[in-house]
């Protein structure tokens, strides 16, 4: 459970403690949920804990000042970030791209930007926003979420930097949470595997954070539904 940030970072809330008090920590906390459900007795299964290495699925905050990039989540109740260049929790091969988030942001937000109103023209950077990344099983899915226009000079820094790194699948841009997705580069198509099928993912879709939490899941409603047969609704999609 060790981590250098493990007392400040607000992205884990019992990093601090051994993985066995972390473990019942989590159960209690599902059973507390639970107990004002009218029901006489409820059952619960073993629960199951996704290990460190494995989260496929993360937001990080960034912040451009001084010619610097520090991304990563924020402190505990604080807007403050935590500059972040490795995450115990994360894939290996999110994780090892860390330094190339901070690289490519800080590239596109050295470049100015221009807004136009009537006749007068003027200068802008990015400085701060948000970047979602998904490690698909191809590649690293990747959407820069800051509210500013994309030049051909931030383009251009974009698109150089995923032809250079075999890790990119896919780089896209949004203004805002609720704006449509622009895809600025595709080198494949990010897909991960489901029941056997490579189905593709849309830029910044929702996934389960974890394969293993997925498969879980997947299991379970498997088991459940045993030998029914027939057309089946998924409510949650």
């Amino acid at each position: 459970m060790s981590c250098e940030f493990m007392n400040i970072c607000g992205g884990c809330a019992y990093r601090h403690v051994d993985i066995e008090e972390y473990r019942s920590k989590k159960f209690d906390n599902l059973k507390n949920m639970l107990k004002d459900i009218n029901q006489d007795k409820i059952d619960f299964a073993s629960p199951v804990f996704i290990e460190d290495g494995t989260r496929r699925r993360v937001s990080f905050s960034f912040q451009y000042s001084k010619g610097k990039i520090t991304l990563g989540f924020n402190e505990k109740k604080s807007a403050k970030i935590i500059d972040l260049f490795s995450c115990p929790l994360l894939t290996p091969r999110l994780s090892a791209n860390l330094k190339n988030l901070h690289d490519l942001l800080e590239e596109v937000c050295s470049i100015q930007y221009s807004i136009k109103k009537g006749k007068k023209v003027s200068k802008h950077t990015i400085t701060s926003g948000d970047v979602w990344v998904c490690d698909a099983d191809n590649g690293l899915d990747i959407v820069l979420e800051y509210d500013a226009p994309l030049e051909l000079d931030h383009r251009m820094i974009i698109f150089e930097m995923a032809q250079a790194n075999d890790d990119v699948a896919r780089i896209s841009h949004r203004r805002k949470l609720a704006d449509s997705v622009e895809p600025i580069i595709e080198k494949t198509k990010p897909t991960i595997s489901i029941g056997g099928y490579a189905v593709y993912i849309p830029a910044g879709t929702f996934l389960q954070a974890s394969k293993a939490g997925e498969t879980a899941l997947i299991d379970t409603v498997l088991k459940y539904l045993g030998d029914t047969t027939g057309n089946i609704a998924d409510l949650f999609c």
